[in-house]
């Protein structure tokens, strides 16, 4: 997995991982905030700290970690994402995809912010 398979395979951390178990039912359904559709659900921090050398390394195991979790289905949504294309955009807000649209027209009219 990504704890054992990755993250101590590639022994890079420079910091402390975070891990917060999350209840759903605790959210409100009227943010658009993307979250996973289970009802317990974690938020993952990797608190690094890169040298100017080495930052290469810790993105690749990013990259790694996000794909290892899409391979395997993992329904992983990520804080602050940096998609490149609005299909990215459309899988992380999943199910709330149109509602966010309509509150980027309402809100964002000049379409100044991303996506």
């Amino acid at each position: 997995g990504i704890f054992k398979g990755i993250i101590l395979r590639n022994n890079i951390t420079s910091g402390p991982v975070l891990v917060y178990p999350m209840n759903r039912n605790k959210w409100n359904d009227r943010m658009s905030t993307a979250i996973p559709e289970e009802d317990v659900f974690y938020a993952v921090g990797f608190l690094r700290s890169a040298d100017f050398d080495n930052w290469e390394d810790y993105e690749n195991e990013n990259m790694e970690i996000l794909k290892f979790s899409e391979d395997e289905k993992m329904g992983v949504v990520q804080y602050l994402p940096y998609y490149s294309s609005q299909e990215g955009w459309v899988r992380h807000f999943g199910p709330r995809w149109n509602i966010f649209v309509e509150r980027k027209y309402r809100y964002d009219p000049k379409m100044i912010l991303s996506p």
